[in-house]
């Protein structure tokens, strides 16, 4: 797609979720949610893509994905699915039910629900570093056990902190500090941080990059809390880290009306 063309994408996104409006309902928006974190291998919007197509879809994946991990034919007469295709057009791809073959299927597919409850270091350390480079300072602080954390905007503009970029150390202005309660667990910690970095995502808190963070800092408490939360849940669970946030993303879409 050109560059030039940012307004037509613009344009499909919003045509895209005026489709999709039947997930007002707090049980679709749900199951749509459940669909998304299911594949890991796929961009949310077009899991969305697949899931308008095909709700039900258990496993998607080209025919040569199919034939050459799988062992797995197309079946005569099936119907592709489309989706976006990285640095192209379209690419089509098909489900599980719509292939045959005798070998075994991996875990992965007979059982996309599987959680592990852990998050690896290494994850929670990436995160905090790409923290550094937009700016955001991370801290632990002592809290209560009703305060996991919060972000808010830094008073004391001219600090900054170290970030590696191309194997040298630059310095970072510091716009916005994530402060998490120290006696969470790792795992805790990390839905927190998510959580947090998808309001600063959402321009909850204003931007000062309106080309990348769009300025919304008026939208209602109920409308930050519930996108920062939808955020944090479908990131958690795509990396095996299940938590409780559905059931208050359900109080949400109750509250809004949705």
């Amino acid at each position: 797609m050109k560059k030039n063309s940012k307004s037509e994408m613009n344009n499909a996104v919003k045509e895209l979720f005026d489709e999709v409006g039947k997930y007002r309902n707090t049980d679709d928006f749900y199951d749509l949610l459940e669909f998304i974190k299911r594949f890991h291998n796929y961009s949310p919007f077009n899991c969305m893509l697949l899931h308008i197509q095909k709700p039900g879809s258990q496993y998607v994946a080209t025919p040569t994905y199919w034939r050459k991990e799988f062992n797995r034919s197309i079946k005569p007469g099936s119907n592709p699915l489309l989706i976006l295709k990285p640095f192209g057009p379209v690419q089509f791809v098909y489900e599980l039910n719509d292939t045959e073959g005798s070998d075994p299927l991996p875990e992965e597919i007979t059982n996309p629900f599987r959680t592990e409850g852990k998050i690896k270091r290494p994850t929670v350390e990436v995160l905090r570093e790409n923290l550094k480079r937009q700016g955001i300072r991370y801290e632990e602080a002592d809290h209560g056990t009703c305060s996991a954390g919060y972000i808010q905007i830094n008073d004391n503009h001219v600090s900054s902190q170290m970030v590696e970029f191309k194997k040298e150390y630059i310095p970072v202005k510091v716009i916005h500090n994530i402060v998490v309660n120290r006696y969470l667990s790792e795992e805790s910690k990390f839905t927190t941080i998510l959580h947090e970095f998808a309001h600063f995502l959402c321009g909850h808190l204003g931007t000062y990059n309106s080309e990348e963070i769009p300025d919304r800092k008026t939208v209602s408490k109920n409308i930050a809390e519930f996108e920062a939360e939808t955020v944090a849940w479908i990131v958690s669970e795509r990396l095996g880290l299940h938590t409780d946030s559905i059931r208050y993303l359900a109080d949400y879409t109750e509250e809004l009306g949705t």
